[in-house]
């Protein structure tokens, strides 16, 4: 089992104060000092081997909360951010027969600000799975699957959930040194990148595109063990 727990104050922070002209909507900003921010971090594991089975479970805890503050029309602003999750995972493996974990992770995220009243708050769950068969010790197929699932909110109501799944066929010679595969990313061609944030009073979510489906063939060779013989 472990843990890690900090955290972090800052005094006369230097913050903005953004005055904002509702007719035009020009903004003029002007860096100031703060006080009242600081942020908290804390994240854990802990594992058991259940012998008889020969499986592995792991549990990870984690959360992360932050207050800051700034200004707005000269009027002051706190926004709280929070942050809290865990991961759950099994694990199963024999060498040269197979390579199995299968995991879960939840998190929970909550923006609040005093400016205008307003709380955001979503979840998100990410499933993955890892298998490795070997075939006559030489021969191995992986695979990995990953299923992201992410809650709507009232400003971003679309759904945005996605499954990328990756294959790879190998095979090793040599006393596994050299390693020949081909192998396909991206098989259901749904890789795009997400990514939703806050700040302050603001509210933001990025999508953009990544490189989608493709098949790649390559040659490994691991010469970490190549060393002098023993005598």
């Amino acid at each position: 089992m472990y843990q890690s727990l900090n955290a972090r104050f800052v005094s006369n922070a230097i913050t903005n104060n953004r005055v904002i002209n509702i007719d035009s909507g020009k903004t003029t900003t002007q860096p100031i000092n703060t006080n009242g921010n600081y942020s908290i971090n804390f994240w854990s594991g802990m594992g058991y081997k259940f012998k008889k089975i020969e499986t592995r479970i792991n549990f990870n805890p984690n959360l992360q909360y932050s207050k800051s503050a700034d200004l707005i029309n000269s009027r002051k602003s706190f926004s709280k951010n929070l942050s809290t999750g865990i991961s759950i995972s099994l694990s199963k493996e024999k060498e040269k027969k197979y390579d199995i974990s299968v995991s879960h992770q939840f998190d929970y995220n909550t923006n609040t600000t005093s400016q205008n009243n307003t709380r955001i708050h979503y979840n998100t769950n990410t499933f993955s799975f890892n298998g490795t068969i070997y075939i006559k010790k030489v021969w191995s197929i992986l695979n990995d699957y990953t299923y992201f699932s992410r809650q709507k909110t009232v400003q971003f109501n679309t759904a945005l959930n996605t499954h990328i799944w990756n294959a790879r066929l190998q095979r090793t010679f040599k006393k596994d040194e050299f390693t020949a595969y081909i192998s396909v990313r991206d098989i259901l061609n749904q890789n795009i990148g997400i990514q939703r944030n806050f700040y302050s009073n603001t509210y933001s979510e990025v999508t953009n595109d990544r490189l989608k489906r493709y098949f790649l063939v390559g040659f490994t060779w691991n010469f970490k063990n190549k060393g002098a013989s023993p005598k």
